[in-house]
């Protein structure tokens, strides 16, 4: 469950903001409460607690000493092992939070690349002596490395392109395009 406090739409990037929230209840299966400010966020919070309290209030822990109940330390530790991703899997998620990047182009990605790491040092660091906006790095060149990633074996050969190579490199590396 997620709680977002405030006007999504007075943020810097309210777009992205509102892809994300929906992309996490509809895609990704989260509840996602909004609030207008601190004194309603507080109030669902108490009323959460009590409609907690109110379900779980005759509730009684196992009588057997084989299934002792967890502390909120084992539990917190048995959520973080579960939930421990690699770097592969963070930059998957992330490219798929850029607006037009699905799961497709960036598994595509990934296979090629694992890390933004390795990304930089295969795309963009060749591109850095090219005609670069104010000496940096170009897009354009860069772009044109990933264009032909193909997005999978039996797709008759279809890539990533250069419109969402472009993007996603605008996106990570917030290089200004060459004019």
């Amino acid at each position: 469950m997620y709680l977002v406090e405030g006007d999504v739409d007075s943020h810097n990037n309210a777009q992205t903001a509102k892809t994300a929230l929906v992309r996490l209840g509809a895609q990704d299966g989260f509840t996602v409460l909004r609030t207008t400010g601190t004194n309603t966020t507080i109030a669902t919070y108490k009323s959460m607690t009590r409609t907690v309290e109110r379900l779980y209030s005759d509730a009684v822990g196992p009588t057997s000493s084989d299934l002792a109940c967890p502390t909120l330390g084992d539990l917190d530790l048995s959520i973080s092992e579960e939930r421990s991703l690699s770097v592969r899997e963070v930059f998957n998620v992330q490219l798929q939070h850029i607006p037009g990047i699905g799961k497709q182009v960036a598994g595509a990605l990934v296979r090629k690349f694992p890390t933004p790491m390795s990304l930089w040092n295969g795309v963009m660091r060749d591109a850095e002596g090219e005609e670069g906006g104010a000496g940096g790095p170009d897009v354009k060149s860069a772009a044109e490395k990933l264009k032909f990633i193909p997005l999978g074996e039996g797709l008759n050969y279809r890539t990533i392109g250069e419109t969402k190579a472009t993007k996603i490199m605008n996106f990570l590396f917030n290089v200004p395009q060459a004019l």
